[in-house]
């Protein structure tokens, strides 16, 4: 086997492992990014609920100001 037979092996399987390393690399962000979507769905969720909790409080506190309800 010549040098160059063994150079062109050497090039062919350094093109496979940096095809799977980007591959894994593109998996990783997708999972990440399929991660960090959900927890910002969860906190969507449980600020709206927060939000909504103060809006209710607020709807109260002037409820009892118009009514004289100290």
């Amino acid at each position: 086997v010549d040098e160059n037979e063994i150079t062109k092996n050497a090039m062919m399987v350094a093109e496979e492992i940096v095809a799977n390393a980007e591959r894994v690399a593109k998996e990783i962000r997708r999972d990440a990014n399929e991660y960090a979507a959900g927890v910002l769905t969860h906190m969507e969720i449980v600020l709206k609920k927060g939000l909504d909790a103060v809006m209710e409080g607020k709807v109260e506190i002037n409820y009892a100001l118009e009514e004289g309800d100290y």
